[in-house]
């Protein structure tokens, strides 16, 4: 049976490990608490932070650095409208570094609104090395993870379940009583909900059919694989037998009212006042973010400094405290990490199966191919997938632009 955590389990244990309040000196080689050679303060643009870790990594680095400040541009919105508005500020000249959703880490590098950046070497997990490496074994990145994520599935029962068969075809059947019991991202509202339903999507079509997207993130064109694949969640949909959230947050709402299982990330767990288990999934998609140098900086050796210090080791245990998944593999063997939470043996399971989405620089495109398409045959009677759909992932993702 798979062990449940508890928010307080999570607070209790990170207060007992002194993992938050280590300071900077947790963070400097030799404890050093200031650095003097450092001017100029890097322009970093990112998207809101819930969790604080975020805020905890800088304040470090302030400190150590009171002449190489960073100045934060918190913008607003999902992860489509932070993308934008980063696009704007590098236009503008108005940033040094941004922070991106790992979809967007090929655009921004085609589009040369990012410069390559060497670092030491670093142990990532497969799939999140090849989402950022510019060529294999070159030491050389267009972004550097800030922290990793992936698909889990948060249950409150794991009686029935059973771990070594897909997971979500099993979760989205009513339970005994006739009661639906599973709650995902698979009503979007705004341009802002699309990326957490075509990640559902994506996950409920490999828990069918592995195949459908494979590990250097290449999609199926075939229209009757898709179909099939899809065909589980779409009949579960059309018999009310699973409840449908418009987002991450409207799912964890939801799933606390008393529902039984719901698809989320790890950092949706540090809020839950309830106990629960977190399982991997076979093909959980993988997200995070990452740090980029654009391309146009204008304080490039700070900015470069703090990347390293912020993705560092140190700084992904800081980040674990308050809830991310670290993108570095032995950070997982941390043990006052494990001790704090010890669900990151699931979390680092999950990461190791990891599939990301397709690594394209039209990616944006094929996402709102499949919202357009896979919305209305998911959710209406009459609703169909037809050719259209498989057209154009092939035209978005067309392999001469990617």
């Amino acid at each position: 049976m798979a062990t449940q955590y508890s928010r307080r389990s999570f607070l209790a244990g990170v207060v007992s490990t002194g993992l938050v309040s280590a300071g900077a000196t947790f963070l400097l080689p030799g404890g050093r608490t200031r650095s003097d050679s450092l001017s100029g303060r890097p322009r970093l643009c990112t998207g809101t932070d819930l969790t604080g870790a975020r805020a905890a990594v800088i304040g470090m680095w302030n400190e150590a650095n009171p002449d190489a400040k960073v100045e934060l541009d918190e913008v607003p919105g999902g992860s489509r409208a932070e993308r934008d508005s980063m696009v704007e500020r590098i236009k503008n000249g108005a940033v040094d570094i941004v922070n991106l959703d790992i979809v967007d880490v090929r655009e921004f590098a085609k589009e040369g609104y990012i410069k390559e950046i060497s670092l030491p070497t670093r142990t990532y997990f497969p799939a999140v090395e090849r989402a950022h490496r510019v060529a294999a074994g070159s030491g050389r990145y267009w972004a550097v993870p800030f922290n990793s994520d992936v698909g889990m599935l948060f249950s409150r029962v794991t009686t029935g379940l059973d771990t070594r068969q897909p997971l979500l075809p099993q979760v989205i059947r009513r339970d005994t009583r006739g009661v639906a019991r599973f709650v995902g991202q698979l009503l979007p509202d705004t341009e802002n909900d699309t990326e957490p339903f075509v990640v559902n999507v994506l996950e409920h079509a490999l828990s069918v059919d592995p195949g459908i997207l494979d590990r250097d993130g290449r999609v199926a064109e075939d229209l009757v694989r898709w179909q099939d694949a899809l065909s589980p969640l779409r009949t579960a949909i059309q018999h009310n037998d699973v409840v449908r959230a418009r987002n991450e947050e409207e799912t964890r709402d939801l799933f606390e009212a008393g529902l039984t299982h719901m698809r989320n990330w790890p950092a949706r767990y540090r809020g839950l006042r309830s106990q629960v288990a977190l399982l991997p999934l076979p093909s959980g998609i993988l997200g995070g973010q990452s740090l980029a140098l654009v391309a146009n900086a204008a304080n490039v050796d700070a900015s470069l400094r703090f990347i390293e210090f912020a993705t560092s080791a140190a700084a992904q245990r800081v980040a674990a405290a308050h809830g991310l998944a670290p993108a570095l593999t032995h950070v997982y063997d941390d043990p006052s990490l494990l001790q704090a939470m010890p669900y990151l043996e699931a979390v680092k399971s999950a990461l190791e199966q990891a599939i990301p989405r397709p690594t394209h620089r039209h990616y944006r495109d094929f996402a709102a191919a499949v919202r357009r398409h896979v919305l209305p045959f998911l959710g209406q009677p009459n609703g169909r997938l037809t050719s259209a759909f498989t057209d154009e992932i092939k035209s978005t993702l067309d392999p001469g632009t990617r």
